[in-house]
């Protein structure tokens, strides 16, 4: 099955079965006239590669999740939307949320999770959020841990003040802005990949290129506005307007004027004149004398 973001379709679907004689041992039908709410996160506490093996546990018991994410993020879903998976041990919380186990890579004691496995499990509550309405992902509002509701300590690393904590966050945010902005196919990967993109600042993120492209925008300004001239006479302000270089190019031009004419003037009207009060001098003296 394609996986499909936007209408919240996993890759897999493998509904738990129904035991001999019972309706529905794993999970109850329907959600007791409940709306969903939020999303509760958990851990496996083991390794399951495929949507059988997780079956295979849930079937011998009274448990189940609507979704596991694997190891390498394959999303398989267990128990639909609509219905009440029994995870959370909390009738009314169960009744109001949607479950999303993330199975470990490694046992106990370390129970890490891949990276792989974080993001499938944060982008796919992304989705759920965007699908129902609940908003932008948010931590204790429309994302909860397994361990608010009873006594465990479930989904241990991925809880709020865990190790992977933020990092999840921060994936689940990021994609559901990207989903309300259509900026992703159906199945995540960006429309507008940077890295699939030539330019100099087209990896930078959105931010950093307005922040690039004002300060573009302002030395175009200051490089091409004609500016009025600051000179002022007896006549008023002078209305002669030029762009910055225009000024530069002018003062050079004046500059070089100056050294090429006006100072090598003054220098003989300076030396005329000294020569004069040489003259005169020296005449001072003959006469004293």
């Amino acid at each position: 099955m394609p996986l499909d973001f936007y209408k919240v379709q996993p890759h897999r679907v493998a509904i738990l079965p129904k035991a001999i004689g019972k309706s529905y041992p794993h999970y109850s039908h329907g959600r007791g006239g409940r709306k969903i709410r939020y999303i509760t996160r958990h851990h496996t506490a083991g390794i399951f590669w495929t949507p059988e093996s997780v079956n295979d546990v849930w079937v011998r018991r009274e448990a189940s999740a609507h979704y596991l994410v694997n190891p390498k993020g394959v999303i398989s879903q267990h128990v639909w939307d609509a219905n009440t998976a029994w995870s959370n041990r909390n009738l009314r919380s169960n009744q109001e949320t949607i479950s999303i186990e993330h199975s470990n890579d490694a046992g106990q004691p370390v129970w890490t999770i891949s990276e792989a496995t974080l993001i499938g499990g944060a982008r796919l509550a992304a989705a759920l959020c965007k699908f129902y309405g609940l908003g932008r992902p948010v931590f204790g509002v429309n994302i909860r841990d397994h361990r608010e509701f009873t006594q465990t300590s479930c989904p241990h690393h991925l809880a709020f003040g865990g190790r992977y904590h933020q990092r999840w966050m921060d994936e689940a945010q990021r994609f559901y802005d990207l989903l309300v902005a259509g900026a992703v196919h159906p199945d995540g990967t960006l429309k507008n990949d940077p890295a699939k993109m030539k330019g100099l600042f087209v990896s930078l993120p959105i931010q950093r290129q307005e922040e690039l492209a004002a300060k573009i925008d302002r030395i175009h300004f200051e490089l091409t506005n004609l500016f009025q001239s600051r000179f002022v006479d007896e006549n008023g302000p002078s209305e002669y307007r030029d762009t910055l270089v225009g000024y530069m190019l002018n003062t050079d031009n004046v500059t070089y004027d100056m050294h090429e004419n006006m100072l090598p003037a003054l220098w003989n009207v300076v030396t005329d004149m000294q020569k004069k009060i040489d003259s005169l001098v020296a005449d001072q003296k003959a006469i004293r004398k």
